[in-house]
């Protein structure tokens, strides 16, 4: 019970951090008076850097020290495309399969995989979130 509301407290600062820096970004970015490509691709980047943030965070962290005692871990790359294809839904490589059934041979690494994908799914909306309200203000200051 204790690590659920551990999770969902990080879960809970991740998103509300997430949505500050996107509104900070956008005032600034609005202050500077800046013409539409260059808006364009600095929230581009900045939503591309959040998206993939959460992966790299699990695979140098999270995988790392599920794998510390192993004598024989996978390679950072392996473990860093298995987590990119549980984010994005892709059929992981041989290897990132060999790694998927070890993590899902114990309670830990079915934990493990179980926070990974409510994590960047919380993530996926709340960027999902910022970004539509972003567009529908720009939208709306058009009209009116």
């Amino acid at each position: 019970m204790g690590v659920i509301l551990i999770i969902g407290t990080v879960i809970v600062y991740i998103v509300e951090l997430t949505m500050r820096i996107l509104v900070k970004l956008n005032k600034k970015i609005i202050d500077i008076k800046t013409n539409n490509s260059s808006y364009l691709y600095i929230i581009t980047g900045v939503v591309v850097l959040i998206i993939i943030l959460p992966d790299l965070f699990y695979t140098y962290f999270v995988y790392g020290l599920y794998y510390a005692g192993y004598s024989d871990p996978p390679l950072f790359w392996d473990q860093l495309f298995l987590s990119f294809g549980l984010h994005f839904l892709i059929d992981p490589s041989t290897k990132g399969e060999h790694i998927l059934k070890d993590m899902l041979s114990n309670h830990l690494g079915q934990g493990i995989l179980t926070v990974h994908m409510i994590f960047i799914r919380i993530i996926d909306i709340t960027v999902l979130g910022a970004v539509s309200s972003l567009f529908i203000q720009k939208v709306g200051k058009r009209i009116n």
